[in-house]
């Protein structure tokens, strides 16, 4: 079984914060599950912020290594990467009923 802080060190290995700082775009994955796709570089934050696996994921923020405001989310290098987090996160979940 996982445990709370092993899946946070998990998240935290996949973090890839550089790759928001580079022109084009980036994945993040946020505490909830949510997969989202944005332009990264100078235009983060500034576009749209395109869900692309909505969250269901009764997480909490602190979970992530990334925290502002009321969320957590992670930079992650793929779509991939993300549904390989996902499922972890789930697999946590469904072993705490």
């Amino acid at each position: 079984m996982m445990t709370f802080n092993e899946l946070k060190q998990a998240i935290a290995t996949k973090n890839k914060f550089e790759l928001s700082e580079q022109p084009g775009m980036v994945y993040q994955i946020w505490e909830d599950g949510e997969i989202t796709l944005q332009k990264s570089g100078p235009l983060l934050w500034g576009r749209t912020l395109h869900c692309i696996v909505p969250g269901d994921i009764p997480l909490t923020k602190e979970l992530m290594p990334i925290e502002e405001r009321l969320h957590g989310y992670a930079f992650i290098e793929s779509l991939e990467v993300g549904m390989e987090l996902r499922k972890l996160m789930q697999e946590y979940i469904n072993q705490s009923l």
